[in-house]
């Protein structure tokens, strides 16, 4: 999905999804890079793929939550 072409600055929907996921998730850590022109040129112009990675010391429930986010990430368009 990409932004259209009257979008609002990037910093306010990353502010915004930041405060949504740290309250959905309070002891989870959130990383947004940069959308400049630099990291564009490296992904080829293409957008960035969203990059999740699943760590902890429940290593029985890790499979289990990369599942649930498989399944969240499938309904969003563009998801697979």
């Amino acid at each position: 999905m990409n932004l259209s072409a009257d979008h609002r600055p990037t910093a306010g929907y990353v502010r915004s999804l930041r405060h949504t996921l740290t309250s959905l998730y309070p002891s989870t850590t959130f990383a947004f890079l940069p959308a400049d022109m630099v990291s564009q040129i490296l992904n080829f112009g293409l957008p960035a793929p969203l990059d999740v990675q699943v760590s902890g010391f429940n290593v029985a429930a890790k499979p289990r939550l990369r599942q649930r986010l498989a399944r969240q990430d499938a309904r969003h368009p563009g998801g697979r």
